[in-house]
């Protein structure tokens, strides 16, 4: 029985090996013949090495700070050129974390206290 079963096993094996040969040929065949039609690859937008860093070059360039990142762009304040501006700007600064913080305080929930009547 086992001579009889492995016989049937190898070339179930062999025709297997066989058909993923095939599947593969045909599979280069189909992209080989898309290249000479002009249809484009589904994989064109992937970079090679040097346009990936051409593209990183041109973003230090256009940031013109490596070190610059979006948390720090969102926070930036531009600075007013005038002293009495920035006198101004800083003053309402204060203020306004001044009412932000007495805010805070007023919904902080007051210490309970018991007394006899």
């Amino acid at each position: 029985k086992l001579s009889k079963i492995e016989v049937d096993i190898t070339r179930v094996l062999e025709e297997e090996k066989a058909e993923r040969e095939i599947a593969k040929l045909e599979n280069r065949a189909g992209k080989l013949q898309n290249r000479l039609a002009g249809e484009e690859d589904d994989r064109a937008w992937f970079q090679t090495k040097q346009q990936r860093q051409e593209e990183k070059r041109k973003l230090k360039q256009q940031m013109k700070d490596p070190t610059n990142t979006k948390r720090k762009m969102k926070h930036k304040v531009p600075k007013p050129m005038d002293p009495a501006e920035a006198y101004e700007q800083k003053k309402m600064d204060h203020v306004h974390d001044f009412v932000g913080r007495e805010e805070k305080r007023k919904r902080k929930q007051s210490r309970i206290r018991m007394f006899d009547e």
